[in-house]
């Protein structure tokens, strides 16, 4: 029995290891993206800070990410969702990079937005002298997502191959080798 019979017309061991090796790189794009958007999702009903007064552990006030940045996280991983699954489905480099910039939104918001708040006492230090603020699991849950987001598109794209327009460039090369 011949290899060509057994491997099927127009499959070679090279195709299959490359159908494979795009199997598994969207795989591993879906799995980093639903995780981000999971986290993201997760983190904007937890603590993003707290303030303690710094004599005692009591806790003055606490808040949640979600208050602090009007659930904006919750829109930005509903909207990273479609993307993600039309970047595994499809392999569309537009897909990965709407991914991407969700994912610089969101860790913008981590950034610049929740890490200074979560240093501020506000209001209760002013009353209280020695009340210190601190990061809670919140703001890490919501900075790894962010983090997962842009990990995932940077995988998909750097690892997809060349984008459909230096594709065109190689074809004059292989007919002229042809001729």
């Amino acid at each position: 029995m011949s290899t060509r019979s057994r491997r099927g017309i127009g499959q070679d061991s090279r195709g299959d290891r490359g159908s494979r090796g795009v199997g598994a790189l969207r795989r591993t794009v879906a799995t980093l993206a639903l995780l981000g958007v999971a986290l993201l999702v997760v983190a904007e009903f937890l603590p993003l800070f707290e303030v303690k007064l710094g004599s005692s552990s009591a806790v003055l006030k606490t808040v949640s990410a979600g208050a602090n940045n009007n659930y904006s996280l919750l829109l930005i991983a509903l909207a990273a969702i479609p993307f993600a699954l039309a970047a595994v489905r499809t392999g569309s480099r537009v897909a990965l990079l709407a991914l991407a910039v969700l994912g610089l939104v969101a860790a913008a918001i981590a950034f610049l937005g929740d890490l200074p708040d979560a240093h501020r006492t506000g209001v209760v230090g002013k009353n209280f002298e020695d009340a210190a603020s601190s990061a809670r699991v919140g703001f890490y849950f919501e900075s790894l997502g962010a983090i997962l987001l842009l990990l995932s598109a940077a995988i998909g794209l750097l690892l997809s191959g060349p984008s459909s327009a230096q594709a065109p460039s190689s074809a004059p090369e292989s007919a002229a080798a042809d001729a």
